[in-house]
């Protein structure tokens, strides 16, 4: 029951270390850092919803 969480969190710090690379290969990074800092602010307040 361990490896999930442990795997949930492999599987995200991957895919944020792939999504912060081809943010700074791109040109339009402004967009790009609001657009992950907004979505990450959402699932939190989607998470903290459903957790009550």
């Amino acid at each position: 029951m361990a490896t999930l969480p442990f795997t949930a969190g492999l599987l995200t710090a991957t895919g944020v270390h792939d999504m912060i690379t081809d943010v700074h290969e791109s040109d339009d990074w402004h967009c790009s850092v609001l657009s992950f800092t907004g979505g990450f602010v959402l699932l939190v307040f989607v998470s903290a919803g459903l957790g009550q």
